[in-house]
């Protein structure tokens, strides 16, 4: 399966606009730019979340940076491969910060 948003939030690192998550076995696989319409690609408004744990808030409470990434490095998809992806819908984009009481759900 594979999952697009607005934003992809890498802890530790900050966001991408518009990429693809594809998921294989519950954790991700590959993540690459949105340039076109791929197949089998769900569109999730608000922001999807890398995490290496399946906790993210204890994530945020350590990470809030939202800092914007123009390119996923190798070394960096490397590090997000077998990772958890979860999406949040409630998110403010014109503060770019998260929406008291986050709530969010994993992607499988």
């Amino acid at each position: 399966m594979r999952y697009s948003s607005h934003l992809l939030f890498l802890p530790k690192y900050g966001y991408l606009k518009q990429y693809v998550v594809e998921m294989e076995e519950g954790c991700v696989k590959n993540i690459f730019p949105l340039t076109h319409e791929v197949e089998d690609t769900q569109w999730l408004p608000g922001i999807l979340i890398v995490s290496p744990t399946l906790n993210i808030n204890h994530e945020f409470e350590h990470t809030l940076s939202f800092k914007a990434i123009d390119v996923l490095p190798p070394l960096m998809l490397e590090s997000c491969r077998g990772q958890y992806l979860f999406w949040a819908s409630s998110f403010d984009f014109s503060k770019m910060q998260f929406v008291a009481g986050i709530r969010h759900r994993r992607l499988l």
